[in-house]
């Protein structure tokens, strides 16, 4: 887990850093929509980008590698299809990260003049909980998950500085 805080062309660029480190491309996907198409797996960081862009509010994404080797459509149809939950008094679909098996992007609310957000980047161990076997694709991709988590980590190390248990990214200067 890592929490930090960041301004949109922080957070856009630590999506970039993950993007080339993950070996077969990335896969995202908004943790709540209002409509179940919405719920589609993105092959670009640009719709969160934008997201980022055009809402105030906090934001949830998730993020997946892409099936080895294959960035059709085709290879977006071996990702499994996300059970989504739906809010009965907002009618929200939610996506539950843990059971889909996905690294969680949390975004809150864009604050000041450069927009700066509160983030946690998280990959809980949905691997170890449900007692997977070593060597198998599900391992491999909890194995990679938890790498990128820790790699962004020690990105965010060396390029801000901590203050009360959080990261904080660029220009710090009040708003």
């Amino acid at each position: 887990m890592v929490r930090f805080s960041a301004a949109e062309a922080d957070i856009e660029q630590m999506l970039r850093f993950l993007v080339r480190r993950m070996p077969s491309g990335i896969r995202l996907v908004p943790l709540q929509a209002r409509h179940r198409d919405d719920l589609r797996w993105r092959r670009t960081i640009r719709p969160l980008v934008h997201a980022l862009r055009a809402t105030d509010g906090p934001i949830a994404w998730g993020l997946r590698d892409a099936p080895p080797g294959d960035t059709s459509r085709a290879g977006m149809a071996a990702i499994p299809r996300l059970d989504a939950v739906q809010d009965p008094k907002t009618g929200t679909l939610t996506i539950d990260p843990d059971d889909s098996q996905l690294i969680t992007l949390a975004l809150g609310p864009a604050e000041g003049k450069s927009r700066r957000r509160e983030a946690l980047l998280l990959m809980r161990d949905w691997d170890v909980e449900a007692d997977v076997e070593p060597d198998t694709p599900l391992a491999r991709r909890a194995d990679l998950a938890r790498s990128l988590v820790d790699r962004c980590s020690r990105h965010l190390r060396r390029n801000a500085f901590q203050v009360e248990g959080r990261w904080l990214v660029g220009d710090t200067e009040p708003a």
